[in-house]
Order: C-alpha cells, then sequence, then structure tokens
C-alpha cells in the first residue's frame, strides 16, 4: 500500500482544487484533501518564496509511477508551476 500526497499552490492560476479532489476520487476511490487551512509552502529561488499550499492525500495499493508523472505535468502546466511536488510513502493499513 502507499500514501501518495500533493502539495499544490491554493493561489496559482487555473487551480481548480475540487476538481482534482474528484479526479483523485474517481481514480482511487477516494481522496483527503487538506485545503481549508492552507500550510505555507516556503522554498529558496531567485529570492525566498512563500505560496499558500494544499496538500491531497491517495491511498493506492500499486504505484503506476507513470501515472503520477503524467499528473505532475498536466498538474505544472495547468498551475503554470515550475514543479508541483508529488511523494508516495509505502504504509500498511492498521
Amino acid at each position: 500500500m502507499f500514501l501518495v500526497e500533493l502539495f499544490v499552490p491554493m493561489s496559482a492560476q487555473g487551480t481548480d482544487i475540487e476538481a482534482l479532489i474528484e479526479r483523485l476520487a474517481l481514480e482511487f476511490g477516494g481522496a483527503t484533501a487538506h485545503v481549508r487551512t492552507p500550510a505555507d509552502g516556503l522554498w529558496h529561488g531567485q529570492a525566498l518564496e512563500k505560496e499558500p499550499i494544499g496538500i491531497i492525500e491517495v491511498m493506492t495499493r500499486e504505484l503506476d509511477r507513470e501515472w503520477w508523472r503524467k499528473l505532475r505535468a498536466d498538474l505544472e502546466a495547468r498551475f503554470e508551476q515550475d514543479e508541483i511536488l508529488i511523494r508516495a510513502t509505502s504504509c500498511e493499513t492498521i
């Protein structure tokens, strides 16, 4: 089992978080979104930058890396982002 987390910008142009959550829920049978109180993403590029982010979680038995790479590329283009972080962690349900 894998827990996949998507870190998505809340203020980016073209951001439609609800549509993304629905897409993931249909694909994987459910999704959890932490978007009501966005976290602050902070990173250093040319200068120190800060952006509100939401985190969407999905659990899946198999990790189709190519599917997730395509989704990431689609989100980066749609949200006009240099990079969208998607990470997967191996886990077990209890």
